[in-house]
């Protein structure tokens, strides 16, 4: 059996023409009775993209009066008029790629239109000239005989049929004085027939029909266009004016391979188009096979170069899988790629860095993903900030990146640290160069510590005010900062016997009361000292074990105040807020 092999498509989409997630090729194919031709029609462009004459072994064809695609042996059928029989129709096998025909058999009269129902069988309609007008036939795809199913009898001259898969019915249509649409089941009893009211640009007699899926035909008529119908009956405006009337309109599937020369990890493709009700089975050649349905195009790529047979089939349960494309594939390997050096680098302005890549082959360098003109040798020395990579091309013509790239930054500005200082966890506090700009950061906190980071912590042993100093880095400046720490909290553990302090109210206005529990009797000597560690209050009082209260009145600016106080062997500190 002969198949339709594999037609050169440059795109996949029929416009506006969907069955579920299908797309139909670009590529309608189109035969008249007026013409021994079969053509090719772009859709994408609505225009004739190729032109095979039809050929048959012993006779000279004069037209071909219907064209259909057999959903379960996957061949193309075409009804045949020869020099020799000019007044019955011929079923031929058809290739719509060569033109070449081969006879099935002789239909002994003259038919107007051939459709496949989804089970294979054939159908076919009379046309007005014969005898037997307007009657539905079965057809036996294998020799060409013939079973009367119905007389259809509506309409005057002309007939189109087709079938509709989605409802499981015939659409007919006949008449040019009288023009009617109906529709019947496509099995007997091939009843009840049913009329469909004609909207739209239905001004023409119907000569072909091909069903596109979504309740949609496209048709050809006498006036030798073509036009989209529902079917509800609406007609849209026509799409293109054909060079001849057209008798038979098929979307056959279609097969094309994306290239059969490629590198690895390159991107193939088998692109299907056309209408196809079955699952497409793609077999890579490395052990990859794909079941994919909805019929749909499929991409694959190699990861082990060599010599690889790939192959296109469709499979339905009727005749299992029916091989539609096979092509023989190249995978060339890719050339070894590495750079020196291998990571990010950070220059002075002054500076300039060599960087190399693989040597053989050709070489063209990269920065920020846009080509350096003229970099297309090994080595390249790199003067400005960028993300630098190298791409070879082998004698295969393959192309391949080195893995990683690396930036290379000539640092043009000088640290900046301002130092910030969170005492929320005191006696830990946390320090923050809020300096952007430098790499590294070296801290004292005055305590004789050290430390590094952006925002390191550290925990004071004793309380007072330090003097914080930074130094931020990078690798062409650097830059100082300094500033002061409070560390006014309670440090240690608390002596059970120590009296307890109470500051009333805190925050004040700097008048306050000071309230002590004495544990024991003891003389408690306190001192009150401002932010920079300056006396302002300090008294000495001699107190037994009971309460004891003094009224506090300072003279003083608002801000932070520590409270420090000794009783017997007991000391602490306390935070004062004047506001």
């Amino acid at each position: 059996m002969e198949k339709l092999r594999i037609l050169l498509i440059s795109s996949l989409l029929l416009t506006n023409c969907l069955i579920g997630s299908r797309a139909y090729g670009q590529r309608l194919h189109m035969v008249s009775a007026a013409t021994d031709s079969i053509w090719a029609i772009d859709t994408t462009a609505w225009s004739i993209a190729q032109r095979v004459k039809a050929t048959m072994t012993g006779t000279t064809i004069t037209g071909i009066q219907g064209l259909a695609f057999d959903p379960i042996g996957h061949d193309v059928f075409g009804l045949v008029t020869t020099t020799g029989q000019p007044n019955a129709s011929i079923l031929a096998q058809t290739n719509l790629a060569t033109g070449v025909c081969t006879q099935v058999g002789n239909l002994g009269q003259s038919f107007a239109g051939i459709a496949f129902r989804e089970d294979g069988q054939l159908v076919g309609v009379v046309a007005d000239s014969d005898a037997n007008a307007e009657k539905l036939y079965l057809i036996d795809k294998a020799n060409g005989t013939t079973i009367l199913a119905t007389a259809l009898g509506n309409g005057d001259a002309g007939e189109a049929i087709s079938y509709r898969h989605d409802d499981q019915l015939l659409y007919h249509w006949s008449g040019n004085n009288l023009r009617i649409m109906e529709k019947l089941p496509a099995t007997a009893p091939y009843s009840p027939v049913t009329n469909v009211p004609m909207t739209g640009a239905a001004n023409a007699e119907v000569s072909a029909a091909t069903y596109l899926g979504n309740g949609r035909f496209l048709l050809g008529n006498t006036t030798q266009d073509l036009q989209y119908v529902f079917a509800t009956g609406l007609f849209l405006p026509p799409q293109m004016n054909l060079p001849f009337p057209a008798s038979g309109l098929v979307f056959a599937p279609q097969f094309a391979l994306s290239d059969d020369f490629f590198c690895v990890f390159d991107t193939i493709s088998w692109n299907f188009g056309g209408i196809a009700l079955d699952t497409v089975v793609y077999d890579w050649g490395d052990g990859t096979v794909e079941s994919v349905f909805p019929a749909a195009s499929r991409s694959h790529s190699y990861s082990i170069p060599g010599n690889y047979v790939t192959t296109a089939s469709l499979k339905n349960a009727t005749s299992g899988l029916d091989q539609m494309g096979v092509r023989n594939i190249q995978v060339k390997p890719l050339p070894p790629v590495s750079l020196n050096p291998g990571q990010d680098t950070v220059l002075c302005l002054a500076d300039t860095l060599m960087i190399t890549g693989s040597f053989g082959g050709t070489s063209q360098w990269y920065r920020n993903g846009s080509t350096i003109s003229g970099a297309n040798t090994n080595v390249h020395f790199a003067t400005q900030n960028g993300w630098y990579n190298m791409t070879k091309r082998n004698q295969n013509g393959c192309i391949d990146s080195a893995a990683v790239g690396f930036s290379v930054i000539f640092a043009t500005q000088t640290p900046t640290p301002m130092i910030s200082v969170d005492t929320t966890d005191c006696p830990t506090l946390l320090f923050n160069s809020n300096d952007p700009i430098g790499n590294t950061w070296n801290w004292t906190f005055g305590d004789g510590s050290t430390g590094t980071g952006s925002n390191p912590s550290h925990t004071y042993s004793s309380i007072g005010t330090f003097t914080i100093g930074l130094v931020a880095s990078n690798e062409c400046f650097s830059a100082s900062a300094s500033s002061t720490a409070m560390v006014d909290c309670f440090i240690g553990l608390e002596n059970s016997n120590a009296p307890h302090f109470a500051i009333v109210p805190n925050p004040n206005n700097g008048t306050f009361l000071l309230n002590a529990q004495m544990k024991s009797p003891s003389t408690l000597t306190f001192s009150l000292m401002d932010a920079n560690g300056r006396i302002i209050l300090q008294e000495k009082h001699f107190l037994g074990n009971h309460e004891w209260t003094q009224r506090i009145q300072l003279n003083a600016p608002k801000g932070i105040y520590l409270l420090r106080w000794q009783a017997g062997t007991s000391s602490g500190n306390q935070r004062i807020v004047i506001q």
